[in-house]
This record gives C-alpha cells, structure tokens and sequence, in this order.
C-alpha cells in the first residue's frame, strides 16, 4: 500500500506541477515529453489538484517547494554528460523530493526520494531513472536492486544527492513488459556502470 501512495503522489504532482507529460513516466518505464512548466496553473484553494479535506484521496496538499533551478553530473559508463536543465522539481511533505534533469540533446534523469531517517509518512528508497531519445528510439534504465541512491537534501531550500548503478541495462520505453512483468532490454545495447550528482534549488 505504501508503494501505491507513493506511485499516486508522484503521477499527480508530476501531472499538477507540469503538465500531463510524465502521466506514469519512469515509473512504469514510459515516456518523458516535457512541456512548458506551470501547464495547470497554481495549487491555490479551489483550484484542479489543491487539497480538499472532504476528499484526501483524490487531492493533494501543494508542494512544500518547487524546484527551479538544478543540474546534474552523469557518467555513463567511459561518457560523462552535463544535464543543465531542471524540467520539473517538487518537494512533497509526506514523501520527499523529485526532480528531472535533461541535457536537451535527449537524456533525462529522474531522482526521487528523502533524506535516510527522515520523518515523512511513506518513507520509500530512493531511486532514478535514466532515459534516452536518440535516433527515433527511447530507452530508459533503472534499477532498484542495482543502484544505491543518496538523498544528502530534500528540503525547501535544496534537493540534491547522488546516485551509483551497477550492470544497468537499456530498454525500449514503448514496449510492452514480459510475462515475468520485467522489462524486455535491447539487443546489441550492453550492460553500463552509472554515476549521477545532482542538485535542484527553488
């Protein structure tokens, strides 16, 4: 259940805070199309997405902060690439903070997560996704079991940390999961080491 909190709470901030171009996003391996920032409006009372006591479920309460500025270091394998564009960035009081980096030549790293031993409510293990759209392919790449993720700082005036994938593999964003339930990856694409330092201020 506390996973399923955490899916919902990102999808709706995701879809409040930018528009509906991260719907599921990494989250199921989907595609990253960021649009212009802000494409609902504000969180203000009364407004799509603001929080209504007399339905929690379907509200959420707005973000402690959000990100505007950032940028990421990442080490793809021998490769190492600056993502100096932040696409969207939140902090959610219950749940930590997320941001996406991209390098507009088509790769995006999404983090998500809290500092360890924080008090948010759904303390979930941090975690991130690398994408890339290049050469009409997208593919992403992530690994719960393989990465260790650092969240250094998820508050109001910072979110940054770091993150190291071992053995990641790339896989096709647009294709559907095997029986199994885990991604197909793409032949001739070979495993890679990965390294990310990332920081998002308002």
């Amino acid at each position: 259940m506390r996973g399923a909190a955490v899916a919902a709470a990102l999808v709706a901030a995701a879809l409040l805070l930018s528009g509906c171009q991260y719907l599921l996003g990494p989250l199921v391996g989907g595609p990253i199309a960021p649009l212009d920032p802000g494409g609902f409006g504000s969180l203000d009372p009364g407004e799509f997405g603001s929080f209504d006591p007399n339905e929690p479920t379907f509200s959420l309460p707005p973000p402690a902060a959000i990100y505007t500025t950032g940028s990421a270091t990442v080490k793809i394998g021998d490769s190492v690439k600056v993502l100096d564009r932040l696409t969207t960035g939140s902090l959610m009081t219950d749940y930590g903070g997320t941001a996406i980096f991209a390098d507009g030549a088509g790769t995006y790293l999404q983090v998500y997560g809290t500092e360890a031993g924080g008090t948010n409510i759904d303390q979930e293990p941090a975690f991130l996704t690398i994408e890339r759209i290049a050469d009409g392919r997208h593919l992403t790449a992530s690994d719960p079991m393989g990465c260790t993720v650092t969240i250094t700082s998820a508050d109001t005036t910072n979110f940054a940390g770091s993150g190291s994938c071992k053995a990641l593999h790339w896989s096709d964003a647009l294709a559907p999961y095997d029986a199994t339930g885990k991604p197909s990856f793409v032949e001739g694409e070979p495993a890679f080491d990965l390294e990310v330092e990332f920081s998002a201020k308002p």
